[in-house]
This record gives structure tokens, C-alpha cells and sequence, in this order.
């Protein structure tokens, strides 16, 4: 993700109106919505819709109006206006990616990306969410992934941190060691 500055003034900006309005979570729901949403290939001809210069603004702003407005918050179907009238369209996406950062720093809440080699169980789940919370002292979102390849145990990434305690990590370092083991000066004849 940018971090220019004019995306953090307008992710900034965004959290700072949504507070004040009182709909901080409303408006993080939306923007989430529009990250997921940004994948897809509708949502991907939207953006070249909105970023080309070509396009006369009257016609985005018409859009984001028959798109947005009344469907989404007042607060974000302003936001895309705004966004708009100041050619910024290009940076929508880091903008709301900045955004959920700085909303989930404000509110204490971390994510955390779980990799086992098998689906976790929902009350492991929920036991390693209040094991992070009491260790980290914040509210903790898990993000599962399932890797066969780590073979057991589970990796931890958060906050550009990594706990791994798998198997395939474990029986490399293992292996690593083996391959360092350091014969003695003396060979004695095993008979």
C-alpha cells in the first residue's frame, strides 16, 4: 500500500468525520466492503471508470451519486465526491486501506494471520483469540489460512512479527543442526 501523504490526510480525514458523526463503525464496514469488493472484475472496471482522465467528472460524479447515494453512508458518498473534485481518484483504494488501519489502531484491535496444516476447531479458535488478547492486550481478529506444507503446529503473524511453532520449521532446524554436528579430534574403530 502508498503511504503518501495525501492518502494518510484522507484516510485521516475519513476516521475524523466518521467519528465525530458517530457512525465510525458503520463507515468501517462499508470501507471493508469496497476492499473485498475491489477484486472483483465489476468492481475493477468501476475504479478504471473512476481513475480515467478521460472521463469528464460530471459523469463520476453522476455515477458515485447512482451508485452511493442513500445506499451507503452520507459520510462515504461524500467522501467519494470529495475524492473526485480533487483528482484523486486513483488513491481510493489505499485511502480505505489506510483507513481500516487507523480505525483498528484507534480501537485497539490487531490482526493476526493463523496458518495450521488443517482447519481450526472453533474453540481453538476462540481459546488462542483470548490467549493473544490477554498477551497482546488488544482485542485480536483471526485471519485463518490452512498450508498442508507446515505440515503441524501453526504460524503467527502480526504487526510484522512472526511466532512459528510448525512442524516443518521445527524438523528444519532439527536437520540444520544435524548437518553441523562436529566430529571430535578422534575416530576410534567401532569394533
Amino acid at each position: 500500500m502508498k503511504a503518501d501523504s495525501y492518502i494518510v490526510t484522507y484516510a485521516r480525514t475519513l476516521l475524523e468525520v466518521a467519528e465525530e458523526r458517530g457512525k465510525l463503525g458503520d463507515v468501517r464496514e462499508e470501507v471493508e466492503f469496497f476492499i473485498q469488493m475491489s477484486k472483483d472484475e465489476q468492481q475493477t472496471r468501476f475504479r478504471m471508470f473512476l481513475e480515467s482522465p478521460r472521463i469528464e467528472r460530471s459523469e463520476k460524479e453522476a455515477l458515485l451519486e447512482k451508485v452511493f447515494k442513500g445506499k451507503t453512508t452520507d459520510i462515504l458518498y461524500r467522501f467519494y465526491l470529495l475524492v473526485v473534485r480533487n483528482g484523486r481518484e486513483s488513491g481510493i483504494t489505499d485511502m480505505f486501506e489506510q483507513f481500516c488501519e487507523l480505525h483498528d489502531e484507534k480501537i485497539g484491535l490487531v490482526h493476526v494471520d493463523v496458518t495450521t496444516a488443517v482447519e481450526m476447531p472453533e474453540d481453538v479458535q476462540g481459546r488462542l483469540r483470548e490467549a493473544l488478547e490477554k498477551k497482546l492486550g488488544k482485542k485480536v481478529r483471526l485471519e485463518r489460512r490452512v498450508d498442508e506444507s507446515i505440515l503441524g503446529g501453526m504460524v503467527a503473524r502480526f504487526s510484522g512479527m512472526v511466532a512459528d511453532s510448525s512442524l516443518k520449521t521445527a524438523l528444519n532446524r532439527i536437520g540444520g543442526s544435524m548437518t553441523s554436528i562436529k566430529l571430535g579430534s578422534e575416530l576410534v574403530h567401532e569394533n
